[in-house]
């Protein structure tokens, strides 16, 4: 069997897997980012946020008391949280102040 043969076998396996796995924000019951948004006292986006700093303050005793393994991937973790929160700070100051 040649390279090729195996590699496409690989290629249409992975892509019938990504067509077969559910969307991670249906998956995890996050809301569509235009969601959070829809009401004008923005409580989906407050709800979120809070969800968020929950995560990262488990995320936050993983580093504090995990193994090795655990704490590396608790670093991406919190970093990427972090970053979410950033960005729906960000988002939320843009929908109160459109004319900015």
């Amino acid at each position: 069997m040649s390279r090729f043969s195996r590699d496409a076998g690989k290629q249409s396996r992975a892509s019938s897997e990504a067509e077969n796995t559910p969307d991670l924000a249906s998956l995890f019951n996050y809301p569509n980012l235009e969601h959070l948004f829809e009401k004008p006292d923005f409580s989906a986006l407050e709800e979120m946020r809070a969800r968020l700093k929950r995560t990262l303050q488990s995320i936050e005793r993983v580093l504090r008391h995990g193994s090795k393994a655990e704490v590396e991937r608790a670093v991406r973790a919190a970093a990427a949280l972090r970053a979410t929160l950033e960005l729906l700070d960000e988002l939320q100051q843009s929908a109160r102040s459109p004319g900015k």
